[in-house]
């Protein structure tokens, strides 16, 4: 609910307060230009690269047919995605794809617009431990890159959750902890908390 009232996406119940991107205000209708939205089930048809040339076709209307095409060869090359860009991306009934490749598929799909704010909706649900490390991977070097990545994440593994820079944990819409990862929130919950030492291969959402 807090990650989709940043993203403007909340149309329900009552919001109060103010949402700022780097310290300014900013208008409602201005938030769809600088966030995409990664959404946490998979609604993918045709082949990968058929599916990103589609969204550029939608999302940038103003740029030339080879201007959309750079963006898309754009977004394979910060994928990885060379190697399936010609496969079908297949669902229940047709075998395409991989998981782990389906879920960079749709993070590309909001990448075609080259948003500043990347938000994420528990973009590892349904992958194993291997894949779901290898999308926080993609995660971690899309904010290498200068970008503000946000995602929502249940159960992470001990070296995904190792990617992330810093966490902010509610309980029942209460702030828990909002601050660094790593040591400063291991100290914080082990110290100020009282919960035990994490052991290893333990993270802390666990």
């Amino acid at each position: 609910s807090l990650m989709d009232v940043l993203a403007g996406r909340k149309t329900t119940g009552t919001i109060v307060g103010e949402v700022r991107f780097n310290g300014a205000t900013c208008l409602k209708k201005n938030i769809k230009h600088l966030c995409g939205y990664v959404e946490q089930f998979d609604n993918l048809v045709l082949s990968v690269e058929q599916m990103l040339m589609y969204t550029a076709e939608l999302k940038l209307p103003a740029l030339t047919r080879a201007q959309k095409r750079e963006r898309v060869e754009e977004v394979i090359a910060q994928l990885r995605l060379e190697g399936c860009r010609k496969t079908v991306i297949g669902g229940e009934l047709v075998k395409g794809i991989s998981g782990g490749q389906k879920k960079r598929v749709n993070i590309g799909l909001s990448l075609i617009t080259r948003p500043p704010v990347l938000f994420l909706d528990e973009p590892t649900t349904g992958l194993d431990s291997a894949m779901a490390d290898e999308v926080c991977a993609v995660m971690s070097l899309l904010a290498a890159q200068g970008r503000t990545v946000v995602a929502t994440i249940h159960s992470p593994t001990a070296s995904a959750f190792s990617l992330f820079d810093d966490l902010l944990m509610l309980r029942d819409g209460q702030l828990v902890y909002a601050g660094e990862c790593g040591d400063a929130a291991a100290d914080y919950f082990s110290k100020r908390v009282g919960l035990r030492p994490l052991e290893m291969g333990e993270s802390m959402p666990e």
